[in-house]
């Protein structure tokens, strides 16, 4: 698997080791507009890895483009409602033969600009609020003839075999000085940890073992869809500590970043859908 670029929103689908586990959905990819300008603070991450994570995936014409302001938190807000027939799906919208897509307009709110009579991939999440499906430019949408490695995954998850490859980082967490502390003790400046032992096991007992490199990447492929137990080995971890890890579907690839926050002991905190 060739490595994500690696931003500064390391802390998303991660181990934090240090605070309570639980469980909770994986955001849709995050934006920050900032004047006429949109930036994605995170990468795109693969095919493999967002089909999962994604509540409809589906190829589909647009057929018109309607323009409306909404009121929202007592700002106005222009939004493109984009009117689209459903070729393929491969992930929601079960029997649905047209559908309706939010987006924004452009610019600084990361709107992704569809035309009319185009034919799209579309990835959408379902808004909480609204209950529409949006998308726009931080997610894998694009002109169905600029999607091909995109197609050739997404047809054929039915066949492929089942096996998911997990990957990320091992880094210490970078320690903050905090009211009251020693204004002269050294804090941890963090960063990756390399030659860490990461060990999987799953229900049955059987196995998966490999260590971080020189940049702290790890890498485990093979796996199965399931429950397993994680351990840390090596210098500057606890290697009595255990994590729980689901993994929910294959085939996939899931980005975890394992965590070591200093002077605490390792527990887990993980993102996930």
């Amino acid at each position: 698997m060739k490595r994500l670029a690696l931003t500064a929103c390391l802390l998303t689908f991660a181990f934090a080791v240090g605070a309570s586990s639980r469980a909770a959905e994986a955001a849709a990819p995050t934006t920050v507009a900032a004047g006429s300008m949109c930036t994605c603070v995170e990468p795109k991450r693969p095919t493999c890895e967002v089909w999962w994570q994604t509540s409809a995936i589906f190829s589909g014409r647009v057929t018109r483009i309607d323009t409306v302001t909404e009121e929202a938190n007592g700002e106005s807000i222009v939004k493109n409602l984009v009117n689209m027939r459903v070729q393929e799906r491969w992930r929601g919208l079960q029997g649905q033969r047209e559908v309706v897509i939010a987006t924004g307009t452009g610019g600084g709110d990361c709107g992704f600009q569809f035309e009319t009579n185009q034919t799209y991939l579309v990835y959408a999440n379902q808004s909480a609020s609204t209950g529409r499906y949006e998308t726009g430019i931080c997610s894998r949408t694009a002109l169905i003839d600029e999607a091909a490695a995109d197609m050739a995954f997404l047809q054929g998850i039915e066949t492929a075999d089942p096996v998911v490859e997990l990957y990320g980082m091992v880094y210490r967490e970078r320690q903050s000085r905090m009211p009251g502390d020693d204004p002269d003790r050294r804090l941890d400046p963090g960063g990756p940890l390399p030659e860490i032992g990461v060990t999987l096991t799953d229900a049955a007992g059987q196995v998966h073992e490999t260590s971080s490199d020189i940049d702290g990447w790890y890498e485990l492929g093979g796996l199965a869809a399931g429950r397993y137990e994680l351990t840390l080995s090596g210098e500057s971890v606890d290697e009595t500590s255990r994590w729980r890890l689901r993994i929910p579907v294959a085939p996939a690839c899931i980005w975890r970043n394992i965590i070591v926050r200093p002077t605490t002991r390792p527990q887990t905190s993980s993102q996930q859908r």
